[in-house]
């Protein structure tokens, strides 16, 4: 399950980066967390059902934004 946990993540980091137009950092935050409902709704068990997100902290540092 790591490995598509792993894939979720890199799939929420490539569509935060296509669609990284927000100005500020709340904006930015609320980009990210409707990515990753978007990809829990098309994929539920990636995310733990939505319970947990793996690599949370690491999309945290990377991008700078606080979910």
């Amino acid at each position: 399950m790591s490995g598509a946990q792993r894939s979720a993540a890199i799939v929420a980091a490539l569509l935060y980066t296509l669609n990284e137009k927000e100005p500020n950092q709340e904006a930015k935050t609320e980009c990210m967390k409707k990515i990753i409902k978007y990809i829990t709704k098309l994929r539920p068990r990636v995310f733990s059902w939505g319970l947990r997100v793996n690599f949370r902290e690491s999309l945290d540092n990377y991008f700078k934004i606080k979910m």
